[in-house]
């Protein structure tokens, strides 16, 4: 059978729609187990990418650039004809298309849908391998950086650790023979202070460590939080650094920083023998520098040296003025390394808790003995297991049936309650209310407490009689209407009259009640 592009489209909407509440029920997970969080984020995140595939293709097919889409609905509408040369008629191509459908379904025979429900979708994606990156002892599943190479990379490179030493004017360590102590923890306050790193000694070897932090970083934000969308965010960062290197606001970049740097820097270095002034290049050891002298390289600058010192006042002036003698190629390169740095002090705010964690870490590492340490480990390692044994053990509490052989009532566990606590409370004892239409209550105090609810409030008034205090532990219609009687006539009695009870006094001073009263003041006895 050809695929129908309206078929197409509607597949991929309905395998989008699933997929979508594949991952609201990962996210339903997320919150019940958040232990397995990140194993969830990222298979939320695989589940996105699958469903903006499909969204790509039922796009494609709504663009209809083809118009492949316009013919089938042509062909349904009966304007066009399946078989070219044919006249166009609704009910052929419907038959047609009938045919087609019979002969597909015949030459594949119990062939499943390729629609497949939310559970599968998960599923699936859980099930893979891949689906949980790696991560080291240090990291912890995510928690905290693993950063000791690049440290040492960084320590490596002397020239730089004593800049950044002294930009953050740290002590020397009196444990260390006059070395300056930038330690672990200090590296990773100042891991995005590269700014404050002297132009002259970003060399290859600064741009190599800055290329691999930066690589770190941006491969541990997309393996501990994959639902960040980390191509928007640095593309952002990007237009951002354009932005500021157009107008000459980059950090450490701008061109008075590079002036002032560029004078301290030559001044500093011109002291130093390793130093080739010609090449603007700060060699480590006496032998490379000395290989380095004969070069044609460093001839040619030498050369180029020696020209310059020769130039008219005019053009020395404007050098001078501009401070400015970097080639096109040093340019383009310095712009990249700058592009690098502020890519590298973004993911450094988006990093901020995990670096704070890390180094809350490495303090609580250092104010514990190894002893210590280890069996806080097992510890650790104890409760987690306990964790997945409660976990196992739930699942398999609520796929077993509820033993329940005395039919006790269920707590607020679903479970039932223990079999002391329903002989406490008088539960198996049953009481019945005929006021109620025989209403059975276990237990004393559902029994006491139903004299207020609506089920017996309603009986009360189709006997249209008074729920009042009065009626309490009466359950029965007759004893209730008898009572009933038997108040209003002590209410009758009780109540006071005013004929009777109502007294009145003439002018000779005799008592009377008002019924006397009015006789004799009729009679004009009075």
């Amino acid at each position: 059978m050809s695929s129908a592009v309206l078929e197409l489209a509607r597949s991929s909407q309905e395998e989008i729609e699933n997929i979508e509440k594949a991952i609201a029920k990962a996210l339903a997970k997320k919150a019940d187990k958040p232990k397995d969080s990140l194993l969830y984020d990222h298979a939320i995140s695989k589940l996105l990418t699958q469903a903006q595939a499909r969204s790509k293709d039922a796009l494609d097919i709504y663009a209809d650039e083809d118009n492949a889409r316009k013919e089938e609905l042509a062909i349904l509408a009966g304007l066009q004809s399946t078989i070219p040369g044919r006249p166009a008629d609704v009910w052929t191509n419907f038959y047609d298309r009938v045919r087609d459908i019979k002969e597909y379904h015949r030459r594949f025979a119990g062939q499943l849908p390729e629609s497949h429900d939310p559970d599968w979708h998960l599923n699936s994606v859980l099930e893979r391998h891949d689906i949980m990156p790696f991560f080291s002892g240090e990291e912890g599943t995510g928690r905290y950086l693993d950063l000791h190479d690049l440290y040492m990379k960084f320590t490596n490179l002397k020239r730089v650790r004593e800049a950044l030493e002294d930009r953050l004017k740290i002590k020397r360590n009196s444990r260390a023979l006059g070395e300056r102590y930038f330690d672990y923890t200090t590296y990773l306050k100042s891991l995005d202070r590269l700014h404050d790193v002297p132009r002259q000694l970003k060399d290859k070897a600064y741009k190599a460590y800055v290329t691999e932090l930066f690589n770190y970083l941006k491969g541990f934000v997309e393996r501990s939080d994959p639902l960040v969308d980390l191509q928007k965010m640095l593309t952002q960062t990007d237009a951002e650094f354009e932005q500021k290197w157009g107008s000459d606001d980059v950090p450490g970049w701008t061109s008075s920083e590079l002036q002032t740097s560029n004078n301290e820097d030559q001044m500093e270095l011109r002291k130093d023998p390793l130093y080739c002034v010609p090449c603007k290049k700060l060699f480590t050891k006496d032998s490379v520098f000395q290989g380095h002298l004969p070069g044609k390289k460093h001839q040619k600058a030498v050369q180029e040296l020696q020209k310059s010192s020769f130039a008219a006042p005019g053009a020395s002036m404007t050098t001078t003025t501009n401070g400015d003698s970097r080639t096109e190629e040093e340019k383009k390169d310095d712009k990249e390394l700058a592009r690098l740095e502020n890519q590298i002090r973004r993911l450094r705010e988006t990093l901020g808790d995990v670096i704070q964690a890390t180094m809350n870490q490495i303090e609580k590492k250092q104010s514990r003995t190894a002893t210590e340490w280890e069996a806080s480990l097992e510890e650790a390692e104890a409760a987690e297991e306990d964790i997945e044994i409660e976990e196992e053990s739930e699942d398999e509490d609520e796929d077993k049936p509820i033993y329940n052989p005395k039919n006790l009532p269920l707590g607020w566990d679903g479970k039932p309650i223990p079999y002391w606590l329903y002989k406490l409370h008088g539960l198996g004892i049953e009481y019945k209310c005929e006021i109620c239409g025989d209403y059975s209550y276990w237990g004393r105090r559902a029994f006491e407490r139903h004299f207020q609810e609506w089920r017996h409030a309603y009986g009360m008034r189709r006997l249209r009689i008074p729920n009042t205090m009065h009626f309490k532990e009466i359950t029965g219609i007759q004893d209730a209407v008898a009572l009933y009687e038997k108040l209003k006539v002590e209410t009758d009695i009780a109540q006071f009259k005013a004929d009777n009870e109502q007294e009145y006094e003439d002018s000779e001073g005799n008592v009377m009640n008002k019924k006397t009263f009015e006789d004799l003041r009729r009679q004009g006895l009075l």
